[in-house]
Order: structure tokens, then C-alpha cells, then sequence
């Protein structure tokens, strides 16, 4: 009998709905190693592979990343999925960092004049992680 991949049983990336987002970027490489390699999301392999504009799949909704200046952008999402508050809690306390972002108090970090605030809310196993990125 044939498996099927239960996206269920991941511990990150399971977002149940997210539409349509749009956010200008300065610039595709940090843009990349932001949303690919520090909130783990996936980029979309078949349409829009140029180097001015990255799409990016987030469950079954998409990030819209054309470059651009983002002049005092605000940007709020909420994930939701089957992971643990620990499983968020290490996955972000290590890559967050690695991209250059300083941690300030609990699940809040800066960056180059923006600001990222993380808030986790209900329990493991169904939990839902908000992301808050403004300007300082």
C-alpha cells in the first residue's frame, strides 16, 4: 500500500491559511536567506524564477517578494499547525540570529530598524504563531 505524506505529522510548516501577501524587499539574497532559510519557508519552483521577484509558498498561500523599497513596512501573519511550543521556540531562537536579528526580550529581536516580534498562542499540537515585522 502506498504512503501518503501527512503533512499533519511535521513539526513546522504547517500553515492552515495565510491568502495573499505581498511585501517589497530591498534585496533577493537577504530576502532569501530571511524567508526560506530563517522562517523556513519554500520558494516557488516554477513561476516567478527571475531575480527581481520571489514567490513564496507558505502552505497553500504565497508570499509575493518583488524588490522594491519597503519604506516603513508592517507586515502581520499567523501560521497555524500540529508543533510544539519547543519545536518553535529552538527553531527560531537559532536562525533568527544567524540571519543577523538581536534578541530583545521574550520573542522579540531588531534588525537594522525593523522590528520582529513572534507570539505564540494555544496549546502543542495546535498552535498558532503570529509574526509582527515593523519599522523602530
Amino acid at each position: 500500500m502506498e504512503q501518503r505524506y501527512d503533512r499533519a505529522a511535521e513539526d513546522l510548516g504547517n500553515i492552515v491559511a495565510l491568502e495573499h501577501v505581498n511585501v517589497m524587499i530591498p534585496d533577493q539574497v537577504l530576502g532569501t536567506a530571511f524567508y526560506v532559510s530563517g522562517l523556513g519557508l519554500t520558494r516557488d519552483p516554477y513561476l516567478v524564477t527571475g531575480i527581481t521577484n520571489m514567490w513564496i509558498n507558505v502552505g497553500r498561500s504565497q508570499f509575493h517578494l518583488p524588490t522594491g523599497k519597503p519604506q516603513g513596512r508592517i507586515i502581520e501573519v499567523e501560521a497555524r499547525g500540529k508543533v510544539t511550543r519547543a519545536a518553535v521556540e529552538k527553531f527560531y531562537l537559532a536562525s533568527l540570529p544567524a540571519l543577523g536579528w538581536v534578541a530583545e526580550g521574550n520573542h522579540g529581536w531588531s534588525r537594522e530598524g525593523e522590528g520582529l516580534r513572534l507570539a505564540i498562542k494555544g496549546r502543542d499540537g495546535d498552535l498558532r504563531v503570529g509574526f509582527s515585522l515593523s519599522p523602530r
